[in-house]
């Protein structure tokens, strides 16, 4: 979770989900890097929708929910440096 009141960011608070470490989550981001999170598991349900094996660094946030509207909607921001890479 973080709460960004008082800031330039985007949204005022919200959860972080982050295949790094969070305590970088604030940056600056001035290097490539894969904070040292070698051998992290990847996900089996995203490799068998890709066709893909051995993929790394998974994380992922699930919920049950009950909608009390025809709609639903969030809002996120996605970010990487790992395209480079």
């Amino acid at each position: 979770y973080f709460n960004a009141t008082g800031t330039s960011f985007p949204f005022e608070s919200g959860i972080v989900l982050s295949t790094g470490r969070l305590i970088n989550v604030p940056g600056p981001n001035d290097s490539l890097s894969d904070d040292d999170a070698a051998n992290w598991a990847g996900d089996i349900d995203l490799e068998t929708a890709l066709n893909e094996n051995q993929t790394y660094n998974a994380t992922i946030l699930e919920f049950d929910f009950t909608a009390v509207a025809s709609q639903v909607s969030f809002r996120y921001l996605f970010a990487s440096e790992e395209y480079q890479e």
